[in-house]
C-alpha cells in the first residue's frame, strides 16, 4: 500500500516524479491512446460494421459524452478522496470497456464499450492535475501539467504509425484485449506506488457542501473567461486530432492509408512538442513575471490562421499545416493551469473538471457535428468524402472559434475567486 504523508512534509522532487508524475502520466498516456486510436482503426470499423460518417462520428464521440458526464462527480470525489484512489478505481472501468470493445459484435456493443472507456479514463488528466496541485508549488504547475500532457502526446503518437504497423500482424480486437490487460496492471501500480497527503485525502466539507460550491464556480466570470473559449478551441482541436484529420488527409491530400498513418504520427508529434514547448515557455516566462494567460490568445490566433490556410489552399501541404496546427493548438491546455492558479486549492478538482465537462460536451457535439456536415454531401465511389465537405465543416468550426475568441476579450475580469465551504 502507498505511503501517507502529512501536507507539510517536504518531498524530494525526484521522489515525486517517480511516484506521482510518472504513474499519473502513464494513465494519461493510456487515455490518449484510447481516445486517438479510432483515427487509425476507423477503416476497419467502417468495413466491419458498415458505418456511415455520422455513425463513425457518433461512435468516436460517445467517448467524449461519457467522459463529460463523469466530470462533475469526478471533481467532488477528487477533492474528497484524492487522485490515487479515484484513478485506481476508474482505470478498472476503462479496462472493462476495452474488453467489451474487443469482443463487441455490433455497433451498439462497441459503442457501449467505448462509452465505458470514456468513463474509465475520465479521471486520468484531472487526477494528474489534482496530484500536481497537491505535490508541486504553484509556480511549477504550468511545466508539470504540460509534462503530463506530453505523456498524452506519446499516447497519441503510439495510436498512429505504431498502431498501423501492429494492424499488419494482428487485428484491432487483439489490440484492445492487450490494452485491457495493460490498464488493469496500471491500476494496480497506481494503487501501490502513489503516496497520499493525509490532510488532503478527505475534505472537511460534506458531499452536499462540496456540490453546493459548484453553482458559484459556474457563475464566476474568471471561470468563464478561460473555460468558455478553451472549450470551443480544445474540442475542435481534439475532434480533428483524434479523428477527422485522417479522412481529410485521405480525401483532400490524396494520401493512401499508410501515408495517412505517417502524417497522423507527425500531427501527434506536433502535439508532443507543443505541450512540452509551451510548458517550458510558460515556466521561463513566469520567472520574468509573465503568466500563462499571456500565451493563450497568441496561440489561439495562430492556430486559427493555420486553419484558414487549410480552407483556402486545402491541397497545399495539408500534412504540414495539420502538424503546425497541432503544435500550436496544443498550448491551449495552459487554460487548466490558469484556472488552477485563480481558485483556492480545495476547489481545484471541481474547477478543472467543470472546465473539462464543458470542453467534452462540446467535443461530443463537434465530432459528431463534423461527421453530420460531411455526410450531407455525396460520398466518393471509393468510400471517401468530397473535399468540399471537409472544407465546409472546417469553415463552420472556424466560425465557432471566431465567436469564442471575441468572447474571451469580453470577459475581462482578473479578480481571483474565493468561496467559503
Amino acid at each position: 500500500m502507498s505511503a501517507t504523508l502529512p501536507l507539510d512534509a517536504p518531498p524530494r522532487a525526484a521522489a515525486v516524479v517517480l511516484t506521482v508524475l510518472i504513474p499519473f502520466g502513464c494513465g494519461y498516456y493510456l487515455s490518449y491512446l484510447f481516445r486517438t486510436m479510432n483515427a487509425v482503426i476507423s477503416p476497419h470499423l467502417v468495413r466491419e460494421f458498415s458505418l456511415d460518417p455520422a455513425d463513425l462520428g457518433f461512435l468516436t464521440s460517445v467517448y467524449f459524452i461519457t467522459f463529460a458526464a463523469m466530470q462533475i462527480p469526478l471533481g467532488v470525489i477528487l477533492d474528497r478522496y484524492g487522485p490515487r484512489r479515484v484513478q485506481t478505481a476508474l482505470l478498472l472501468v476503462a479496462a472493462l470497456g476495452a474488453a467489451m470493445f474487443a469482443i463487441g459484435d455490433s455497433l451498439l456493443a462497441i459503442t457501449i464499450g467505448r462509452g465505458l472507456i470514456g468513463v474509465g479514463v475520465a479521471s486520468c488528466l484531472m487526477s494528474s492535475f489534482k496530484a500536481n496541485a497537491l505535490w508541486w508549488p504553484r509556480e511549477r504547475l504550468a511545466l508539470m501539467n504540460n509534462l503530463i500532457m506530453a505523456f498524452g502526446g506519446v499516447g497519441a503518437l503510439s495510436a498512429t504509425a505504431p498502431v498501423h504497423a501492429l494492424l499488419t500482424v494482428t487485428d484491432w480486437r487483439t489490440l484492445f484485449v492487450g490494452l485491457a490487460i495493460v490498464t488493469v496492471a496500471l491500476a494496480v501500480v497506481t494503487f501501490m506506488v502513489v503516496p497520499e497527503r493525509r490532510s488532503t485525502t478527505v475534505s472537511s466539507a460534506s458531499i452536499i457542501e462540496q456540490f453546493a460550491a459548484l453553482p458559484a464556480i459556474f457563475r464566476n466570470r474568471v471561470f468563464w473567461r478561460y473555460a468558455g473559449p478553451f472549450s470551443i478551441f480544445y474540442s475542435i482541436y481534439m475532434s480533428y486530432q483524434t479523428l477527422w484529420a485522417a479522412p481529410w488527409l485521405r480525401d483532400v491530400g490524396g494520401f493512401n492509408q499508410a501515408e495517412v498513418a505517417d502524417y497522423m504520427f507527425l500531427i501527434q508529434l506536433g502535439m508532443f512538442f507543443g505541450v512540452l514547448g509551451s510548458g517550458v515557455m510558460a515556466d521561463r516566462l513566469r520567472r520574468r513575471g509573465v503568466g500563462p494567460e499571456r500565451i493563450f490568445p497568441f496561440a489561439v490566433a495562430i492556430a486559427m490562421l493555420l486553419q484558414v490556410f487549410l480552407v483556402v489552399v486545402p491541397s497545399a501541404s495539408p500534412g504540414f499545416f495539420w502538424t503546425a496546427y497541432s503544435l500550436i493548438a496544443s498550448s491551449i491546455i495552459l487554460s487548466f493551469t490558469i484556472l488552477t492558479e485563480r481558485f483556492p486549492p480545495e476547489l481545484t478538482g471541481r474547477v478543472i473538471t467543470s472546465a473539462n465537462l464543458i470542453a467534452f460536451i462540446f467535443a461530443f457535439a463537434v465530432q459528431w457535428g463534423i461527421g453530420a456536415i460531411i455526410g450531407t454531401f455525396a460520398g466518393k465511389p471509393d468510400g471517401g468524402y468530397l473535399p468540399v465537405a471537409h472544407s465546409t465543416a472546417l469553415i463552420v468550426m472556424l466560425a465557432l472559434e471566431a465567436c469564442a475568441f471575441v468572447a474571451y476579450f469580453l470577459f475581462r475580469d482578473p479578480v481571483k475567486f474565493v468561496v467559503e465551504e
